[in-house]
């Protein structure tokens, strides 16, 4: 999940109780990390499903282990296995590093890569550590879920994966070995298993145990594999020494993928599942602890906040650049958000958004909020402002709002109390350097108290927010609720697809349309996919595409109470539920049975700006930064230049 907030961002990580993880320290080194136990004996769709991500059409679990590509040996529905991939991945990342040293791992598990007789085997099965749960796009065949013809080798995948392969390449020593793949399918080394007496793909359904070990400190790396019900060999199939710190990124999930091809198919399974890490814990300031700075280390920070420091101004103040001499760790850069002394209602927006972020100094009636620095701009900058060969493809797309999606959801139920952000939209996204998204600007977002429904700021001179992400009923009822803020999510997903601001007009035979009217149009002709941004050309995963438009229109529902929970918008994008049902013809508003407003339409109005273009640069610095459903409160605060 993914939050942040300086007019940039914020690592907020959920706090979750976890049945199945247990949190231990060794006596050596309780002082440098924790030890985290998973373990998953078997797995129960019920029980486990709130534990694993899922990304690609036929991922599930059936029959007590994870099916990563289709699930049936029925010769009718033999065409629904080819050109397969899948990944499902442990819920939450880990920190398996601190920059400097590595933790160790240990990971068993049990497969089973099951064929019928008259089937080619392939394509394989891989244990995964990547920097994200995303399924990468056309990554069936020979690319294991891991990654595609586009990505593979690129030192941005951030990958390690050992690979269980049942089909022969040409960079492959034959159709039964396995590997060790950094970034690519490629294999770093591999080992051929017949001669072991081990074969993958089989129509005995033969499972095979795993051990796959590392020791951060010799930085060794052992695999070793036997038939289940036997006991761990001896000696390992293959042995390497590798610095995985050099590749992995800090915060990565562990998990498995798969695919199949045409006409290679197989049943992927994982049966069982224990992972024994040892995990890095995050500083103590400055990612979320409350701290108070003084005003004359952020004067020094941002050279007595000079001119040529600054990031944006807007009516809150300016924002700046800094960099933060700290006694450990280094200098650590940093976005100052200064409040302008003529801003009215600058310390109650200075309250309001330090509720959220926790770093601040409020000295000598100066009021200033702290955030990490990220340089990287926003959401609406790579939609709108880059030149056309610079399109952000599906994949980054999808990222962002799978990130967008798990922020949404920890402020509405993890956070210590329920928050409205009350102005979701593109400029108010931030995306980090592997595109993952970042809620940002929390300038306008509000607290709830637990007994509380919406928030109603008082006195308030209009709704604050843009057209075009703002929910109908906010205008009668002049209140911010959680589900205004799924309707301001929804006119994202759509912008995010479209590549169309939902500000703007759309022409179309002789008419013209809002953007969810656009879309709700092409739904009802049978052509959503029409409504797909021409700038990707047709490379884009169409189901997936469906299923974000789909969202997109249920959460623009005209009556608040129809639209989705944030859980359902999480399952749903993660994989876990299918695309929610909408109806062909958008429903009509009705009044929410509040009783009468108390300040006219019009004063509303007058609180929203026209168009995300428009807004002012001030809104590009603020995020908050969150993985999806990961435990234990974490802030990180980004921003962008």
């Amino acid at each position: 999940m993914a939050i942040s907030s300086y007019d940039q961002n914020i690592m907020i990580i959920p706090l979750v109780l976890l049945v199945i993880v247990i949190f231990t320290c060794t006596e050596a080194a309780a002082a440098s990390f924790e030890r985290k136990n998973v373990s998953f004996p078997g797995f129960d769709y019920e029980r486990d499903k709130d534990y694993l991500m899922f990304s690609g059409k036929n991922t599930s679990i059936d029959g007590g282990a994870l099916q990563l590509t289709t699930d049936t040996t029925n010769d009718r529905f033999v065409a629904d296995h080819y050109n397969n991939s899948g990944r499902i991945m442990y819920y939450q990342p880990f920190r398996i590093h601190n920059g400097l040293i590595m933790g160790s791992f240990n990971s068993t598990f049990v497969i089973n890569l099951f064929r019928k007789p008259d089937w080619d085997p392939g394509h394989g099965l891989a244990f995964l550590i990547a920097p994200n749960f995303s399924l990468p796009q056309s990554s069936h065949g020979q690319w294991l879920g891991l990654t595609n013809s586009v990505s593979d080798g690129s030192r941005d995948n951030h990958v390690m994966a050992i690979e269980f392969d049942t089909e022969k390449q040409d960079f492959d020593p034959d159709d039964n070995h396995i590997g060790l793949n950094i970034n690519s399918v490629r294999s770093a080394k591999s080992v051929p298993l017949n001669e072991h007496n081990i074969t993958l793909s089989s129509s005995e359904s033969i499972s095979y145990k795993v051990w796959v070990q590392y020791d951060g400190t010799s930085q060794l790396l052992q695999v070793y594999m036997e038939k289940e019900g036997k006991l761990k060999p001896p000696k390992p199939l293959f042995t390497q020494t590798i610095n995985l710190k050099a590749f992995l990124k800090q915060e990565s999930y562990f998990g498995f993928s798969a695919s199949t091809g045409f006409p290679q198919i197989q049943l992927n399974c994982v049966r069982e599942w224990t992972l024994e890490i040892e995990v890095y814990p995050r500083k103590k300031t400055g990612n979320g602890m409350p701290r108070e700075f003084k005003y004359k280390e952020l004067k020094k920070a941002t050279n007595d906040f000079n001119e040529s420091m600054k990031l944006g101004e807007g009516g809150f103040g300016i924002v700046y650049k800094g960099t933060l001499e700290e006694k450990k760790g280094g200098p650590s850069e940093i976005a100052v958000k200064k409040f302008s002394r003529d801003n009215i209602k600058g310390k109650g927006d200075f309250l309001a958004e330090l509720a959220i972020i926790h770093r601040w100094c409020y000295e000598k009636g100066k009021l200033l909020l702290v955030y990490d620095f990220m340089p990287n701009g926003s959401l609406e900058k790579h939609l709108y402002g880059i030149p056309e060969q610079s399109t952000l493809n599906w994949n980054r797309r999808y990222r962002i709002l799978t990130g967008i999606a798990s922020a949404l959801y920890y402020l509405q139920n993890e956070y210590d109390q329920k928050v409205v952000h009350r102005d979701l939209k593109a400029s108010n996204i931030l995306v980090d350097a592997d595109f993952n998204g970042r809620l940002g600007d929390f300038g306008l977002a509000r607290t709830i108290e637990n007994e509380r429904n919406s928030y109603a700021e008082l006195g308030a001179g209009g709704v604050p927010g843009t057209m075009g992400y703002v929910a109908p009923e906010c205008f009668h009822t002049g209140k911010a609720t959680p589900e205004s803020d799924v309707f301001g999510f929804g006119a994202v997903l759509l912008e995010v697809v479209c590549g169309r601001s939902p500000g703007i007009r759309i022409p179309h035979e002789q008419h013209f349309y809002t953007l969810v009217d656009w879309v709700w149009m092409l739904h009802r002709e049978g052509r959503i996919e029409d409504a797909v941004d021409e700038r990707l050309e047709n490379n884009f995963a169409i189901e997936e595409a469906n299923k974000v438009l789909l969202l997109g229109l249920a959460c623009s529902h005209s009556i608040a109470t129809e639209r989705p929970k944030t859980e359902e918008i999480l399952q749903i994008i993660s994989g876990t539920l299918p695309a929610p049902s909408v109806p062909p013809f958008r429903p009509a508003f009705t009044w929410p049975s509040t009783g009468p407003a108390t300040t006219g339409i019009d004063n509303f109005l007058t609180g929203i700006t026209l168009s995300s273009q428009d807004y002012s640069s001030e809104m590009s610095s603020l995020s908050i930064a969150q993985t999806p459903s990961a435990p234990s409160p974490s802030f990180n605060l980004p921003v962008s230049a």
